[in-house]
């Protein structure tokens, strides 16, 4: 990635993006007869981006004694990593990279500079503040499993397809096809989940109550159920030889495959029967015995 002219803390040793521990190697130039030292020898940890190490002048003469230097410097010995102000072009890229397509313009961007590495935006880092306008954090990565956060106010729009109702919908309603609608237009891109293919509708009933024209969330719905409570129907009844169809209301909802209570209305007793398909049911054995 491209970055603008890279410089170090005013005064001080500049170290490498990346490095991770200060070396001999780091201090030599500043200070006499470290570089007999092996060069790879760590004396401290790194500062992070856009901090400074400062070695005092009595650690400097502990690290001449340890490695039996002749003398320490006399002055101060400052260290920082390499920085540099971001390329607003290069942060464009990092985001058209992750939302191909999406129209993006910079507004303003990080001031502080930073170390050079990958500049990554996911789409998770954005921040809406506006109609079309967002803050989006992103990150330099200047070392394995070390990132610099950064940001810039964009404003940015995306053809974003979504599921919308066609007519009023009720709660408990089973959905179909004609039901729905599919609309694409640009916008700012949601952080809530949407649907965005009439496909995601089937076998679906609506959870809530949705007004025509607007937008279907995943939480809206459920799956729906064959047999709803207070529904009239049928049920098959298999006793021996003996075999008859009656009608009677659910006492609760179920889908395929669930044993659910039912009352017939002539009688007045409830019994258990199993969802066969939209309601229709089944009991093998008597339909009379009444279960507690």
């Amino acid at each position: 990635m491209m970055f603008l002219a890279p410089f170090a803390i005013a005064g001080c040793l500049a170290l490498p993006a990346g490095a991770g521990r200060v070396t001999a190697a780091d201090l030599a130039p500043a200070f006499a007869g470290l570089e007999s030292v092996p060069p790879e020898t760590v004396l401290s940890f790194a500062p992070e981006p856009g901090l400074e190490r400062v070695f005092r002048i009595p650690e400097l003469q502990r690290i001449a004694a340890q490695f039996h230097l002749a003398a320490a410097p006399e002055d101060e010995i400052c260290v920082a990593r390499t920085v540099a102000p971001l390329d607003p072009a290069a942060l464009l890229a990092a985001m058209q990279k992750e939302m191909p397509g999406a129209k993006i313009a910079l507004v303003e961007v990080s001031r502080q500079a930073a170390p050079p590495g990958e500049i990554v935006f996911r789409r998770t880092g954005l921040r809406s503040n506006s109609a079309s306008g967002a803050i989006w954090f992103g990150a330099v990565r200047y070392a394995p499993n070390r990132d610099f956060t950064i940001w810039a106010k964009v404003t940015l729009t995306t053809q974003v397809s979504r599921v919308v109702a066609k007519r009023d919908l009720t709660a408990g309603q089973r959905l179909e096809p004609e039901d729905v609608a599919v609309e694409t237009r640009d916008e700012f891109p949601s952080a809530q989940a949407i649907l965005e293919s009439a496909a995601a509708i089937a076998g679906k009933s609506s959870r809530v109550a949705i007004h025509a024209g607007a937008p279907i969330r995943p939480e809206m719905l459920e799956n729906s159920k064959d047999v709803r409570q207070g529904d009239v129907v049928e049920v098959e009844v298999q006793d021996g030889g003996a075999h008859l169809t009656l009608e009677a209301r659910a006492e609760a909802s179920g889908s395929v495959g669930d044993a659910i209570f039912v009352r017939n209305p002539d009688s007045g007793k409830r019994f258990l029967a199993k969802v066969r398909g939209k309601d229709r049911l089944f009991v093998e054995g008597p339909a009379d015995k009444e279960n507690p």
